[in-house]
């Protein structure tokens, strides 16, 4: 009997065209069960209800300036799917994003990967770019595809998690005090085992689905922001820079995926 990977695609109800996109590349993906979730809408979100699911004082004080509305939906649908995955008793699944551009042979890796990581250490694997990873060990092969340590990564475009990861995550950032994609603080302040994929299985479908959180975030570029979070900013840089060159270079050495990567994919996907 085939195992069936509990797939969940974030996706607001208003965006039809991408659901249909998402619908299109996973109608054939027999060995993924595919749910989609209807996204929280920040903008949406009343002001009372916001005060109740929103730490704004921590992500002032901790980013130095407001999460947007867009930031806190994101944050807020994947804690929905969080909450599922826990209460269905769910030990992995995959997490799509609705602007996610698949590698045809996703789910064999996705299966294989589930078939031999460790289901009740808290991890999750991105399945896309990382800026930073370890060159040493790999911790999983799927085939041709290696599983690494990652080092820095953001976004939430796609990615597999298992219960324990989801606890974690969801003990930290409800109410919402972090970004969904704070991998570098759920894995040093929950314990989570952050992992990525090289090459890459997914890549953003920028020119049909541009990011919405992005072009939100853009625009926050150059922002001022408080002293404190000046501060706090550079003590994590110092501390990352002293750990990579002192530590993580001399033993395990670094790697990064590149553009190359993205264009490598994205030349596959396009034939």
């Amino acid at each position: 009997m085939t195992a069936h990977v509990p797939t969940f695609v974030v996706n607001l109800r208003k965006d039809i065209f991408r659901r249909e996109w998402m619908e299109s590349q996973l109608r054939n993906e027999k060995s993924l069960a595919v749910n989609f979730i209807d996204a929280v809408d920040g903008r949406l979100i009343g002001e009372d209800y916001l005060k109740s699911i929103y730490d704004r004082s921590f992500v002032i004080a901790n980013e130095g300036r407001d999460f947007t509305r867009d930031e806190i939906g994101c944050s807020l649908s994947h804690n929905k799917i969080y909450r599922e995955i826990i209460e269905k008793d769910i030990n992995f699944a995959l997490i799509l994003e609705d602007d996610a551009w698949l590698s045809p042979n996703i789910s064999d890796v996705v299966l294989e990967a589930i078939s031999k990581i460790d289901s009740e250490e808290p991890a999750v694997i991105l399945l896309t770019v990382a800026k930073s990873y370890l060159s040493r060990p790999t911790v999983l092969r799927c085939g041709s595809y290696d599983v690494k340590l990652a080092y820095q990564a953001w976004g939430t475009l796609g990615y597999l998690i298992n219960k324990s990861a989801a606890k974690k995550i969801s003990e930290i950032n409800m109410p919402v005090r972090y970004s969904a994609d704070s991998w570098w603080v759920f894995r040093r302040h929950a314990g989570i085992k952050i992992m990525c994929f090289t090459p890459i299985l997914v890549i953003e479908n920028s020119s049909d689905h541009p990011s919405i959180i992005e072009a939100e975030r853009s625009k926050l570029r150059g922002t001022k922001l408080t002293m404190a979070s000046r501060l706090r900013r550079l003590k994590v840089k110092i501390i990352m820079l002293l750990e990579v060159y002192l530590w993580i270079k001399p033993f395990f050495g670094i790697e990064r995926h590149s553009k190359g990567d993205i264009d490598c994919l994205a030349s596959r996907l396009k034939k």
